[in-house]
């Protein structure tokens, strides 16, 4: 684990990509990439290229203006919860993200009609979840929970600050959250400031300096929150530790 963190992305952004499955509606088949790609992936470019990809569906990035405001939100949350548990260690664990492109053709038109009978607009059904982007976490089988105390007194290389939060486990939000950010603010640069209905849900207007301040619609100020370029803690963290 030490010799893939020092050469990977995992060393200086806490974080690497372990693969992506992409459905293409150009060409009506999955992209896919293994762990080997992430691997050899550069902080920076490279790395943010492949964030980036992981929401282009063969035509567009509306994917991506429609939920990295979303994905912002849940690593905000999840930030703050991380923060309540000491002890803790999420050690090799990783965050699955998963989207449905939904059944299009290769022009990117929908096949069936839309179904509203769930959408809760009539005040009779829930909110539709089909089109919304999880965020999970998975692989917790070497994690370390507070209670662990045997475990973590004898092991190998024990936690530095064993009563202290996963500071390289919110090192690797931390750069998340930056560089969906920066993605975010490109791709609002590149259609002109502009937000089409429904991209952007739920992020705020005022996006650190006036990403989407072109008149975006659908957007919620309330969200101001999870839109931020401060750095989380002063020290950057350790990873892994």
């Amino acid at each position: 684990q030490g010799r893939k963190c020092k050469m990977t992305t995992s060393r200086e952004l806490g974080v690497r990509v372990c693969g992506m499955q992409v459905w293409n509606v150009r060409t009506q088949s999955n992209i896919f990439e293994d762990k080997y790609f992430g691997r050899d992936l550069k902080a920076g470019s490279e790395f943010q290229a492949a964030l980036t990809r992981f929401f282009f569906d063969g035509i567009s990035h509306g994917r991506a203006l429609k939920h990295i405001p979303v994905v912002l939100e849940k690593i905000t949350q999840l930030e703050r919860i991380v923060r309540t548990l000491p002890g803790y260690r999420l050690y090799a664990s990783s965050l699955l993200m998963i989207y449905d492109r939904g059944d299009v053709d290769e022009q990117g038109k929908p096949r069936q009609a839309p179904n509203h009978q769930n959408d809760g607009e009539n005040g009779t059904g829930s909110p539709n979840t089909k089109n919304q982007i999880l965020l999970n976490i998975v692989d917790v089988a070497n994690c370390v929970t507070a209670e662990d105390i045997e475990t973590k007194a004898s092991a190998t290389c024990p936690p530095r600050d064993p009563d202290g939060v996963d500071r390289g486990y919110l090192r690797g939000l931390r750069t998340l959250r930056l560089y969906f950010q920066r993605i975010y603010e490109q791709l609002i640069a590149e259609k002109g400031g502009f937000v089409e209905r429904g991209e952007g849900e739920g992020m705020a207007t005022q996006s650190n300096g006036g990403a989407g301040s072109g008149g975006g619609a659908g957007l919620d100020a309330q969200s101001s929150w999870a839109w931020s370029d401060a750095v989380v803690e002063e020290d950057p963290g350790e990873v892994s530790v």
